[in-house]
């Protein structure tokens, strides 16, 4: 919560919101040095998972939910909003046709200069089996997020991959975990089998991009001009965008 340079955190089974005490950033913290918040997520409300913070007036951070838990929630998929100035929950969006196991929301990013969301999942099954589940993994793009009677969900069609070369992928689909936007495109990580999804803004082309990483990963940043990731194997990786296409 860059408004008010707090960190927020909320607890994935419970969905309760808490806070650090003092400001960031934080030094000589104790176990359990959280604040209880009293804002109390809507009811039925599956888990919450991925998180981005949006500065405004009010200042929200929007929660993407992972339907399959905890036990009790109702099996849909929503973007939740927490205002942070409020201490309070409304839900945003529903997203359409998101049912069941494997449907997680692993991964939340802003594009700042259309006001637009995007949300993706994975579409693993990580609680039983850890394989993919058919049709749970998807990419959501988020519009008109002022507000619960105008936000509208979109599905990205993740069936019309091209290769760098523009060359249709028609032997794979894309398992998106985290995602960042940086440089007109959203960038993706692929936890399943590796690769980086990126999505042109503009155009609304995916391109698929085995080439720029051989392994599985997770989570994906943008820091200046670089890409920083984590993989499924314990490591740090970056990546030049100045390179992007070529490199």
């Amino acid at each position: 919560d860059s408004a008010n340079n707090k960190w927020r955190l909320f607890n994935w089974f419970t969905s309760t919101p808490y806070s650090l005490p003092g400001s960031y950033p934080l030094t000589d913290l104790a176990d359990g040095d959280f604040v209880t918040l009293s804002g109390a997520a809507p009811s039925n409300i599956a888990a919450f998972n991925a998180q981005q913070f949006v500065a405004g007036s009010p200042n929200y951070i929007y929660i993407a939910t992972a339907s399959p838990i905890p036990v009790g929630a109702d099996g849909v998929s929503r973007i939740v909003r927490y205002n942070v100035d409020a201490d309070s929950f409304d839900v945003l969006v529903e997203l359409p046709g998101v049912d069941g196991d494997g449907d997680v929301g692993n991964g939340l990013c802003y594009d700042a200069d259309n006001e637009v969301l995007y949300v993706t999942s994975v579409g693993v099954d990580f609680f039983v089996t850890g394989a993919p589940v058919a049709n749970a993994n998807y990419v959501y793009k988020v519009e008109n997020i002022g507000s619960p009677d105008t936000a509208t969900a979109t599905a990205i069609d993740l069936t019309t991959l091209v290769d760098a070369d523009g060359n249709a992928v028609t032997d794979r689909t894309l398992y998106p975990n985290g995602c960042t936007v940086a440089n007109g495109k959203v960038w993706m990580i692929d936890q399943v089998v590796g690769g980086i999804g990126v999505y042109e803004i503009e155009t609304g082309v995916l391109t698929f991009r085995a080439d720029m990483l051989d392994e599985g990963g997770d989570g994906i940043l943008a820091i200046d001009n670089y890409l920083v990731a984590s993989t499924s194997s314990g490591n740090l990786v970056w990546y030049d965008m100045d390179e992007y296409p070529s490199g």
